[in-house]
């Protein structure tokens, strides 16, 4: 096995740690090795490719000449089996044989072990590294640094706000310091971090992190800092520092012996650790007791969550100590016995103050001879709900659910969380099922699975999950029964049914993030007036609403059902201060502003989109495509006319890029069918059809597109075929789409028949519907009005 370095250092080394000098000797060599093994995606890479990387000014026969040789000397030095051939054009390098950091680091990423990425990144992809005359590789080599460095600091402000969610202070500020001195272009993400900095109680870490940044725009790009980030420079400079002077144990928290200013640390709230009570009744198992009470102080001073302190007395629970009125205190004990041959331990989590129970910790036991085996778990257990109830993602659930997780559990559900509020669904869901355990009753993360299935629209696998789950319902807390029904009746396309038992369950966690989900269930059932009210009710700073661009899309959404667009638009604004990175914001902006008729403040908001890089939950072709189509609906049809324009030749560019992406050619043939291009909407529609045959949105726009062009034989055939679809989880999808093919062809009975059938069978009551050029045609019928009237 080779080893080959190119993160901060550059070294070639054989497996008994000798430099392989024959490759690091000859730049273009390494170059062409290192290209091999670490550009994406892995796989093989074409001879005639390299050849214009590396030898781009050789004719022909030579630069095939040069790589032969070059490949046969890496062969000589690193043996015949680390390059591998696929025929006489392509070929790779086997990482079987080499391994790699810049590989090894961006791997790490890919599954989500963020710790582990930043261990193996050292520092810039070879350092001070070029190759005379291969300006295609010296391009990639730049693009490629400048991708790693963004992603390395992304993984470093992602683990400093988990750590900070999880209450290890010294941990976040180290990370955030790391994100700060990696982040130097974007804007957007230093505010966060220097915010951050500031949060921790590092307010010199944070002013150090903005000067920085400044002096690289000044010195890089002749640019000064946004007004936004020399203002938040400002407050913080301004601003008396939260944090005060703690002595620590750990030597990274001690206070310097040397002049000048003291480190500081935010202080941690405190936990009182009573005895266990041992009621065996024989005083020679007392040392089971110790042993537990040892296990959980271990466990919460490795989690550095809290500040311990223990209590010798278990029979004196409520008798705490004066603490700190601005710590949240935590009381701790517990009792164990014998049942038959093993041991059965219990503990509480209590309020130091006042006495109220925050969780019960059961189930826990070891046989006789292991009594260590269920104090270690009890450590686990003990830190992972205290972590629960100080982490403001999940303390709001924390007291409902039925057991309160591990540690372990509790951190990889918060990483599943962070990655669906970020939309990464996918990786999200494999977090989530690592962190359930349906054995010990930690089932929250299984109700986010299923919620992040139904994001992808794989709603097989969120049946599956709510099968599972329902199997155990017995053993859910009543919250948390709630909450499996409330997937049942939406998998069942119960949208009523799904909406009264989010109600049901806000009425037990009240003033939770639960209100989040049951605004935007309320959206989608056409309640919207209930909706904003309960969207306003929550705080868009606490909790994870922070972290959560969809909250302000729902609240945007009801206000502009109600036609309060100035409300919407003040949304649209708060939001966008919260989420300043993000393109979504824009979109529901731009939706508020084109139904207000402001076609200058729509225009600027479209040319902002342009220049920014889509996300999850938004493109550049949504924000301009939802411009258009509110423009015209609104009574501006030539502004609309030309968003749509440019979402076209937008979207046309995406889908050249990207050219696997389904969705994309789908969102392009919908925007070339609004536009009446129907013969390039039905060009890109039959590809996806020859891919999808049996995709419910590609034969509902082909049916349409058939209706406008006057084949109504063809688009009546389209209709019976939806019609006819059978199965479960189309929640009435086929049927929209035949009512908006009804509703072409001009069979208005049809049409009104088919949308309410469509509602019946859980289709939701999307914004777009006002908008849609199809159902539109039916807008001077009353029963078209009543249907989409707001309703509650």
């Amino acid at each position: 096995m080779f080893r080959l370095s190119v993160l901060g250092q550059i070294e070639l080394r054989d497996a008994s740690g000798n430099d392989v000098r024959a490759v690091l000797a000859q730049p273009k060599r390494l170059a062409l090795l290192v290209f091999l093994a670490a550009s994406r995606p892995h796989g093989f890479h074409r001879r005639d490719a390299l050849m214009v990387l590396f030898w781009p000014d050789l004719p022909e026969q030579r630069a095939r000449n040069a790589l032969r040789q070059a490949l046969h000397q890496l062969r000589l030095a690193l043996g015949s089996d680390v390059l591998t051939s696929r025929g006489a054009d392509s070929l790779a390098v086997d990482l079987g044989r080499v391994e790699c950091d810049a590989v090894s680091f961006e791997d790490a990423l890919d599954r989500g072990r963020l710790t582990d990425a930043l261990q193996h990144y050292a520092g810039d992809l070879l350092p001070g590294f070029s190759v005379d005359g291969a300006d295609g590789f010296n391009a990639w080599l730049d693009e490629t640094r400048a991708r790693l460095c963004h992603r390395v600091a992304r993984a470093a402000w992602a683990l400093a706000e988990q750590c900070e969610r999880a209450g290890r202070s010294t941990e976040a500020m180290e990370f955030a310091r790391r994100a700060a001195e990696l982040t130097t272009d974007d804007e957007p993400a230093l505010r966060r971090i220097v915010a951050l900095l500031d949060r921790l109680g590092d307010s010199t870490g944070a002013i150090r992190a903005y000067e920085n940044f400044v002096k690289h725009l000044r010195r890089e790009l002749d640019l000064a800092p946004a007004p936004e980030t020399r203002a938040l420079a400002k407050a913080i400079r301004t601003r008396v520092p939260k944090a005060v002077p703690v002595p620590h144990s750990d030597a990274v928290d001690r206070p310097s012996t040397t002049p000048g200013p003291q480190r500081t640390r935010v202080a941690r709230p405190t936990l009182l650790l009573h005895g266990f009570h041992n009621l065996t009744g024989d005083p020679s198992f007392d040392f089971v007791g110790r042993l537990a009470t040892t296990e959980i102080r271990q466990a919460l001073n490795a989690s550095r969550l809290v500040d311990v302190h223990e209590r010798d007395a278990p029979d004196r629970a409520n008798d705490a100590a004066p603490i700190a009125e601005d710590r949240a205190a935590i009381a701790v004990a517990g009792s164990y016995h014998l049942v038959e041959d093993g041991w059965r331990f219990e503990a509480t989590l209590r309020a130091a103050i006042g006495g109220r129970s925050l969780a019960s910790i059961s189930m826990v036991s070891a046989r006789r001879e292991r009594p260590w085996e269920a104090a270690q778990e009890l450590g686990r257990r003990v830190s992972g709900a205290v972590a629960g109830h100080l982490d403001p993602q999940v303390a709001s659930w924390a007291e409902v659910v039925t057991e309160p997780p591990s540690l372990d559990a509790h951190r990889a559900h918060l990483l599943g969380m962070e990655l669906h509020l970020r939309g990464q669904y996918r990786d999200a869901i494999t977090h989530f099922l690592a962190a359930a355990n349906l054995d010990e009753g930690f089932t929250i993360p299984m109700l986010w699975s299923i919620q992040a299935s139904c994001n992808l629209e794989e709603f097989e696998q969120a049946d599956a999950i709510y099968r599972e789950l329902t199997a155990h319902r017995s053993r859910l807390s009543p919250a948390e029964q709630l909450g499996c029904d409330y997937f049942g009746a939406l998998l069942s396309g119960d949208r009523g049914a799904a909406f009264r038992l989010l109600r049901r369950v806000s009425e037990l966690v009240p003033d939770s993030e639960v209100l989040a989900q049951l605004g935007r269930a309320a959206v989608l059932f056409n309640h919207p007036r209930y909706a904003a009210e309960v969207l306003e009710r929550l705080d868009p700073e606490v909790g994870w609403i922070p972290s959560w661009t969809p909250y302000w899309r729902r609240l945007t959404e009801a206000y502009h059902m109600l036609g309060d667009h100035r409300r919407e638009c003040e949304s649209a604004q708060r939001g966008r201060r919260q989420h300043p990175e993000s393109i979504a914001t824009l979109l529901y902006e731009a939706r508020a502003y084109a139904a207000l008729g402001d076609i200058d403040a729509t225009r600027r908001i479209a040319d902002e989109a342009v220049s920014l890089a889509s996300d999850p939950f938004a493109t550049v072709g949504d924000v301009l495509f939802t411009a258009a189509r509110e423009l015209r609906a609104h009574g501006n049809p030539a502004a609309g006319a030309t968003h749509l324009a440019r979402a076209i030749d937008w979207q046309r560019d995406h889908c050249s890029a990207d050219r696997n992406s389904a969705s994309a050619r789908m969102s392009l043939a919908r925007m070339l069918y609004d536009a009446g291009q129907w013969e390039d909407a039905s060009a890109t529609l039959v590809t996806l059809q020859r891919e999808r045959p049996d995709d419910v949105d590609v034969l509902g726009c082909l049916g349409c597109i058939s209706a406008r062009e006057g084949n109504e034989s063809a688009a009546r055939g389209a209709l019976s075929t939806l019609r006819r679809k059978t199965g479960r989880f189309h929640f009435g999808k086929h049927l929209l789409w035949s009512a908006r093919i009804a509703s072409v062809i001009g069979d208005s009975d049809d049409a009104q028949s088919l949308l309410r059938g469509a509602f019946a069978r859980g289709c939701s009551y999307d914004i777009d519907l006002h908008t849609d050029v199809d159902l539109s045609l039916m807008s001077r019928h009353e029963w078209f009005r009543e249907i989409l009237r707001a309703k509650g």
